[in-house]
């Protein structure tokens, strides 16, 4: 049986959610999950679920450090609590360290991982408690990406995820 449900690590601006975006691209999923994203200022980190809801999670301070917004992560955790409900991939594009302020945000987000039957989760390559926990999830596989290893992670991830090489490129085998 082929793993389907993974982790994508590694170092800033390397291309885990490009390699994300063409893999939902590619194999067409049907998923359900949430990106991370930042206001043209690199001011405000968005979470937005489903593209539809929008929730401001963190904004830079007066001393530039990214302050999280906790009542907004609870509505987002609420919202996140409500996925799943069906046989869709899960998609976490991504996570790092600002959803460490709060424990519900961690505790729903542990629980989607821990019940999805497909998932791609993109996180960042840091060591904080609640990362090192995603890391430990049964039945993940760890990847992490690199600038000599994203083409051969692509075919294996499209292979493993909908069943297909891509590009007609020979498939990834374990």
């Amino acid at each position: 049986m082929h793993m389907k449900r993974f982790i994508i690590t590694g170092k800033r601006g390397i291309g885990k959610s490009e390699l994300l975006r063409n893999i939902i691209k590619e194999c067409k999923l049907d998923f359900e999950g949430f990106t991370t994203f930042f206001d043209h200022t690199k001011n405000r980190l968005y979470l937005q679920i489903n593209n539809k809801e929008r929730y401001l999670i963190a904004e830079r301070n007066k001393h530039g450090y990214m302050q999280s917004n906790i009542d907004e992560l609870l509505k987002a955790a609420k919202a996140i609590d409500g996925l799943l409900t069906s046989q869709k991939s899960l998609i976490i594009d991504e996570l790092g360290y600002i959803e460490q302020e709060s424990p519900e945000f961690m505790e729903v987000i542990e629980a989607a991982l821990r019940n999805a039957k497909k998932c791609l989760c993109v996180i960042r390559k840091d060591n904080n408690p609640f990362l090192k926990r995603i890391k430990q999830l049964p039945d993940y596989e760890i990847i992490t990406l690199t600038s000599n290893n994203r083409e051969v992670v692509r075919r294996k991830l499209i292979y493993a995820i909908c069943n297909k090489t891509g590009n007609n490129s020979r498939p990834y085998y374990d």
